[in-house]
């Protein structure tokens, strides 16, 4: 969890989705941490962004990181069987943890950042834009 009193912001970076891309951004603007996949809320009068991703390629990205970064026909096979498994299911940490956390918290605003289209979302947000160079 990043957060910024200079912006007001906070950002809750879960894993796999882009998370550590995002951190080198926010380093750059002077954010603080309190934790790299910390759901703390600084202040629920603050701006929240939220990194999200589609939870299949997140499977994908875990199976992929595990299995030394190789693919052929066969690890494919160990991919679908621990889909079947739930090896990689992060309900919890992507769904019900943020969830519980957006809806006991009274968060004025909050923006879900997607991973795929990452860089559209974040220059939509206003010190992305004027600090552009910077980033």
């Amino acid at each position: 969890m990043y957060y910024s009193e200079k912006y007001k912001s906070q950002w809750w970076l879960p894993p796999r989705t882009a998370s550590r891309m995002v951190k080198k951004f926010l380093d750059r603007l002077d954010f603080k941490s309190l934790g790299h996949h910390s759901l703390t809320i600084v202040d629920p009068s603050w701006d929240l962004h939220l990194l999200v991703r589609n939870p299949y390629s997140i499977a994908v990205s875990y199976w992929y990181n595990r299995n030394e970064r190789r693919y052929n026909s066969e690890i494919f096979t160990s991919f679908y069987k621990s889909v079947q498994n739930r090896e990689h299911y992060l309900g919890e940490l992507y769904i019900n943890n943020p969830s519980k956390a957006l809806l006991s918290e009274k968060i004025e605003y909050y923006n879900l950042i997607k991973y795929e289209s990452l860089l559209d979302n974040l220059f939509k947000i206003p010190y992305f834009q004027e600090n552009q160079k910077l980033l």
